[in-house]
């Protein structure tokens, strides 16, 4: 189970170590494709999953997949997703 005592930044560094060294020698453009499979997965479950609750679990594994991709290429990157998703929520709607 994970530890829920963590702060989500403390978390997001974790992600970024982790994935950096599992995706490593990977491509950011099959990383984006994977994240991309991950989406039209995910779109599809409201049509395709047997239940509500197999469809949140499903959900929930992806939205954790897409998240730890999504990591790499911050890492790789070196983005400042702290400032980046700041920079967005204070866009006007």
């Amino acid at each position: 189970m994970a530890d829920n005592t963590k702060h989500f930044e403390d978390v997001w560094m974790e992600s970024e170590q982790l994935s950096k060294t599992k995706y490593k020698d990977t491509q950011a453009s099959a990383i984006i494709d994977k994240i991309k499979a991950l989406l039209d997965s995910y779109d599809t479950l409201n049509t395709f999953a047997e239940t509500a609750d197999i469809r949140q679990s499903l959900k929930t594994q992806y939205m954790g997949e897409m998240i730890f991709l999504i990591s790499a290429l911050s890492y790789r990157d070196d983005i400042n997703v702290w400032g980046a998703l700041t920079n967005e929520i204070i866009k006007p709607i």
